[in-house]
């Protein structure tokens, strides 16, 4: 396949130089010179690219000879024989003698000095070889001051004197300085603002770590406190095991003296019963001696075995 699919020229018989075999190189639906072709798979037709599309939409996808189009490359026959042919530019009657191969045929109309054109301006149509010179006269084209940048007609060039350049460098320089004021004013503006907002989160930091330093000091007090509770706890628990053995060591010794007393009054009402049965004829010596001895007995029960007599 050959030219470009990007080319929408038409390329009559006419613009042929030579002979043509129209059976294999016309389109079927434009009868023109077959431009970037495909063929249908079914008929073996070959039609321009675009010609064809145009025509499946209109007909449900059926080529021109009624076959379901399904499409596929151009024959290699028919590529050869347009690669061959020499085509009259489409700008011959604008004064354009090239004779063009049919490869190149859209890149040189594409460039060719003889192709109309319009100035954008002044609406005037003339050559592509014209345009240029046109760019340089009209006098509807912009034109840019290079001292003061203001933009003018061609035709006001007369207009810009230099008290007015100098006039518009002047305004220019006034909207600069504005536009830097306005610019320094919002940059302190802003700045303000990242002040304030950095003193603010500041704040704020400090706060949290005084909040930290408080929580931090109040669990220190509360653990040295249960530490003294602890301590206090313990001393307490010391001094309430200590006066348990104490009053149990009491408790004992009060249970042998009690156990002692019993012992000495069972002996001391044994000596009574045994001097009641005394004979009383014997001399009151040995009944003094005793009753010294009983004197003696029941003093020491009082401080033996208990010291809270």
């Amino acid at each position: 396949m050959t030219g470009s699919s990007e080319y929408h020229g038409v390329i009559g018989v006419d613009r042929i130089h030579g002979k043509i075999d129209e059976d294999l190189l016309l389109c079927s639906i434009c009868h023109n010179v077959l431009w970037n072709p495909v063929a249908c798979k079914s008929c073996e037709n070959a039609f321009c690219t675009l010609c064809i599309h145009t025509s499946l939409k209109e007909k449900n996808n059926y080529c021109p000879f009624n076959c379901y189009f399904e499409e596929r490359k151009c024959p290699p026959c028919i590529s050869i024989l347009l690669s061959k042919l020499q085509i009259d530019c489409c700008y011959k009657l604008n004064g354009c003698t090239t004779i063009v191969s049919y490869e190149r045929l859209d890149e040189h109309e594409e460039e060719c000095n003889y192709q109309p054109l319009e100035c954008e301006k002044c609406h005037k149509q003339m050559l592509k070889q014209d345009f240029e010179q046109h760019q340089q006269e009209c006098e509807l084209i912009d034109l840019t001051c290079n001292e003061c940048h203001v933009i003018y007609k061609r035709k006001d060039l007369n207009q810009h004197t230099e008290i007015e350049c100098l006039q518009n460098q002047f305004e220019q320089q006034q909207q600069m300085i504005e536009k830097k004021m306005n610019e320094n004013e919002d940059i302190v503006k802003n700045m303000e603002k990242e002040t304030q907002h950095l003193v603010q989160s500041q704040m704020t930091t400090m706060d949290t770590k005084l909040e930290l330093v408080d929580e931090i000091l109040r669990m220190e007090h509360e653990t040295q406190q249960n530490e003294f509770e602890q301590k206090f706890q313990t001393q307490q628990d010391l001094f309430d095991e200590k006066q348990k053995l104490m009053e149990k060591k009491l408790n004992e010794n009060d249970e042998k003296y009690n156990m002692m007393l019993e012992n000495i009054e069972e002996e001391i009402q044994q000596i009574r019963l045994l001097k009641n049965d005394s004979n009383a004829n014997e001399n009151g010596t040995n009944a003094k001696l005793c009753k010294v001895d009983l004197d003696k007995l029941s003093k020491s029960v009082r401080y033996a075995g208990n010291p809270r007599f």
